[in-house]
């Protein structure tokens, strides 16, 4: 059997499990040498397939097959002859979810495929945008279908927690405690990211505080903010540990036009090419940003996935 690795990264939230590694194995005996921590382990799962890569591309071919016509691929399973991973055609995937309250039908054999950049998602009140956000960020579950984030399921209790490792999330309503301080909420929040560094976590709530303006309220108390400021705040909470699925449901609800304008810069210039869905009723947001958008109508995704402009 033989593996090839071209130019693979991994990442595990903020940290680096592998980076741009290429190398190529052949028959015989390899050997994989190194420190602990020094990305083993997750190499092993990306050669046998078991984990995709971030970027990059892992291909095996088995040496008993011939060159000739009777040299065919097998089927995309163990023992393959050859796979290609391409992260980027579907980081997040959906096949369908259908979900219900009571007698309520909030999704109806939603599917969806979202590649890495920024998804608008959009549709009257009542479509299944919440419910649907909600799924992709592992928090509901669906009635009927399937999820699949970052090729990890989230129904498997170690794959959602690698999922939300990696995963920044804004909910429509999300719970404040009221005593609490602008700064010291989002040193929580760091801590529940697995931020355990003190210097570290302090640097990450410096640099997301500034990011959405709220610098010159690290200490106040967010009892005492304004909605607006709340909202920013919870922009804020997300963007900590750099995540690689960010889903923001409503996030320009309560800014300002200026600070609506900050938001679709910051949006746009984050870095890591992460995967970014977001809701909501500003078309303007949606002309500004230029994502790709879905339509969700009568609780399925209308047309498919549009290059808005």
């Amino acid at each position: 059997m033989n593996v090839e690795l071209t130019d693979v990264t991994r990442r595990f939230g903020r940290t680096q499990a592998v980076a741009g590694v290429t190398l190529e194995t052949g028959a015989g005996v390899f050997g994989l040498l190194g420190p602990n921590g020094a990305g083993k382990t997750t190499l092993l799962r990306m050669m046998a397939t078991v984990i995709p890569p971030n970027s990059g591309r892992v291909r095996r071919r088995d040496h008993r097959l011939g060159r000739g016509a009777a040299g065919a691929p097998w089927p995309l399973r163990v023992g393959m002859d050859e796979m290609t991973v391409n992260v980027r055609t579907a980081a997040v995937r959906a096949d369908g979810l259908s979900r219900r309250y009571g007698a309520t039908r909030a999704l109806d054999e939603v599917d969806l495929t979202l590649q890495r950049g920024i998804t608008g998602l959009l549709g009257p009140n009542g479509a299944g945008k919440t419910t649907l956000l909600s799924i992709l960020a592992t928090v509901g579950e669906p009635d009927a279908g399937r999820v699949s984030v970052f090729g990890l399921n989230p129904r498997d209790t170690a794959e959602r927690v690698e999922i939300r490792r990696r995963l920044g999330y804004l909910p429509q309503e999300l719970g404040y405690h009221r005593h609490f301080t602008v700064a010291r909420f989002l040193d929580y929040v760091a801590i529940l990211k697995e931020i355990t560094d003190r210097r570290a976590r302090a640097q990450e709530v410096a640099r997301v505080l500034a990011a959405i303006g709220l610098e010159d309220r690290a200490r106040t108390r967010i009892r005492s903010l304004s909605g607006g400021m709340r909202q920013r705040l919870g922009i804020a909470q997300a963007l900590l540990g750099h995540p690689d699925l960010l889903i923001l449901d409503e996030p320009t609800a309560g800014l300002d036009p200026e600070q609506r304008l900050r938001f679709r810069e910051l949006l746009s210039g984050l870095p890591g090419d992460p995967v970014i869905v977001l809701s909501t009723h500003q078309a303007d947001d949606i002309a500004a940003i230029r994502p790709q958008v879905v339509v969700l109508l009568q609780r399925r995704v209308h047309g498919g996935i549009i290059a808005w402009g």
